[in-house]
């Protein structure tokens, strides 16, 4: 069990004991998976969505905030999310009026390095709208209170000193309700065919992380699967675009 108070989140305004889940992922090999893809997805739901991020105008150079709407062919979403919540000083939250069951916690760890993983907090607001206007000024009008006053917490500013410039949308494959291997809730593979090289992410949810380690090796394994050699996230690939 692990213990949040209000030193590391003080817009609680008091101790609350949460046991955030974990994500746990690898990104595996782009050049050998696409032939594996048949015995990795086998059961699983498919879908597409595609997925926007935005750079965050105004923003600290220490900023962890993220904002990011998704959309698949019945829905959409807009989620603002803090990677890294550990890093928040408590007097940057004090004056905070957010409550703990508004947000969702969780810690996103990679399959093959030490530790728990970067904690972090979202508030995600779902739509049935699948055809507004996806550029920062829109998106950001359409932020909630909570969402804007945990985007500018997590960009250590003022949130009228905050806009949003859109980045390059990705449509990804995604193949979700997989069985599940031992330690797992539940595993998906998601394919994002980014213009440089394409990602392939095996996650899975859970709230046992060392079991779901193992279950996850032992997938890999079990199709003669390899990781790539590039880790980075579909996320950090993602923000890259708008430098692009």
């Amino acid at each position: 069990m692990k213990v949040l108070c209000v030193l590391l989140l003080s817009l609680f305004a008091a101790c609350a004991e949460v046991d955030p889940p974990y994500e746990v992922k690898i990104n595996l090999d782009p050049a050998s998976t696409p032939a594996l893809l048949p015995q990795l997805t086998a059961g699983g739901k498919f879908d597409q969505r595609t997925s926007i991020f935005y750079k965050i105008n105004g923003a600290s150079p220490t900023s962890i905030a993220i904002v990011r709407v998704r959309r698949t062919a019945k829905k959409s979403d807009i989620t603002v999310k803090l990677r890294g919540i550990h890093e928040l000083s408590a007097s940057v939250l004090a004056s905070t009026t957010l409550d703990l069951e508004d947000i969702d916690f969780e810690y996103d760890a990679k399959l093959r390095e030490p530790g728990e993983g970067k904690l972090s907090a979202d508030i995600k607001i779902d739509h049935q709208d699948i055809t507004f206007p996806t550029d920062g000024a829109t998106v950001m009008s359409m932020l909630t209170p909570d969402q804007k006053e945990l985007l500018a917490i997590g960009a250590r500013r003022p949130i009228h000193k905050l806009s949003l410039t859109e980045c390059p949308g990705t449509l990804a494959d995604l193949y979700k309700n997989l069985p599940p291997p031992p330690g797992c809730d539940e595993a998906t593979v998601e394919v994002w065919p980014f213009p440089d090289e394409p990602l392939y992410e095996l996650s899975c949810n859970t709230e046992t992380l060392e079991e779901a380690r193992a279950g996850l090796e032992g997938v890999i394994a079990s199709v003669g699967a390899v990781a790539a050699a590039d880790q980075r996230g579909k996320t950090e690939r993602s923000l890259a675009l708008c430098q692009a």
